[in-house]
């Protein structure tokens, strides 16, 4: 192990028996393959849209999903530390510079990020994190555990977490980190927090632009889940991509392979759908309270509850019905 130099790979096996595990970074791969799908198809739509914007529907657009953003990078005085951590760590994140046209503004944002490497991007995120500390903005601490950098085929992985609690494990951590191959648990976690704190950011505006403004829910960019949440199917029956539900988007996403497995999985999602939530706030449903359809299965309008008939609770048949009400509805019902 003395002779280990930057780029080696490490027998984990030999220090703490881990294996090499995705964690952080493998969401944060989930979401950087979301949104370079996003920009490759939308990137002149949502450009002109952006530029088609007021500054104060620009700054609308961006509190939708980030109620906290705040007004400039130097607003920390009155919030919190949390919120002080999160500006130290995307300084970019505020209304002030997104809403801009320089090279801070949204649209750049989503450029830089969306050609940018990975690999990169968490290398830099680590170096900020160092930087921080090194200058005292954020508290370094003597390390508790460190994990080890392992390069095999080109790609940076990381191993299980190693105990610092003997100063002799100490000792090898910092030898480990002089030559490159191995990071404090702190440094790992903040610079992962900056990277997944910025592609779910970004995620979220993609969504928004597509459910609102182009009315598509039939893929989620800030779903870094895999597959149907009902039968875990990768795409839909015929081939096609997951259809969603629209009732939760920005919120807590589900994708299905069809609306069999909609209805199906109804009774869990129901408890976390926003959509019923949404049509009492306006007082009338204006899709299906199961899968988010907007007319009947004949193309007709949709069907309210016999029992309730009222403008909250429709239906797009009599299976989205029978799935809302095994799923509680008849609690609620007056005809129950």
């Amino acid at each position: 192990m003395d002779k280990l130099a930057p780029g080696d790979v490490v027998p984990l096996s030999s220090i703490s028996g881990g294996n090499i595990a995705g964690g952080q970074e493998a969401l944060a791969r989930a979401f950087k393959s979301n949104l370079c799908r996003f920009w490759a198809q939308h990137k002149h739509g949502f450009c002109s849209m952006w530029e088609g914007l007021s500054r104060k529907e620009k700054g609308t657009f961006l509190r939708n999903c980030y109620e906290n953003i705040p007004e400039n990078s130097k607003d920390v005085g009155r919030h919190g530390k949390p919120l002080v951590d999160e500006l130290l760590l995307s300084p970019e994140m505020n209304i002030q510079d997104l809403v801009s046209d320089g090279t801070g503004s949204l649209t750049c944002l989503f450029e830089n990020w969306c050609n940018s490497d990975l690999k990169d991007d968490i290398s830099h995120a680590r170096a900020m994190v160092n930087s921080l500390m090194n200058r005292g903005k954020l508290p370094r601490q003597r390390p508790r555990q460190y994990t080890m950098l392992v390069d095999l085929d080109d790609e940076i992985k990381v191993g299980g977490f190693i105990e610092c609690h003997q100063q002799m494990a100490l000792d090898k951590f910092q030898q480990f980190e002089a030559m490159g191959v191995a990071l404090q648990r702190d440094v790992y976690d903040l610079a992962q927090t900056r990277v997944n704190k910025l592609l779910s950011s970004l995620a979220l505006w993609a969504d928004l632009y597509r459910t609102k403004i182009l009315r598509l829910d039939n893929f989620f960019v800030s779903s870094p889940c895999v597959g149907c949440a009902n039968c875990r199917r990768p795409d839909s029956r015929n081939g096609s991509e997951l259809r969603g539900c629209p009732g939760c988007v920005n919120r807590t996403v589900r994708l299905y392979c069809s609306k069999e497995c909609q209805r199906a999985h109804y009774a869990t999602h129901v408890r976390e759908c926003k959509r019923r939530v949404e049509a009492a706030n306006i007082g009338k449903a204006d899709a299906c309270q199961v899968c988010g359809d907007p007319e009947s299965e004949e193309g007709g309008p949709l069907r309210r509850c016999g029992g309730c008939n009222n403008e909250q609770v429709k239906y797009c048949g009599t299976e989205c019905q029978k799935a809302a009400w095994q799923a509680g509805h008849k609690k609620d019902c007056k005809r129950g």
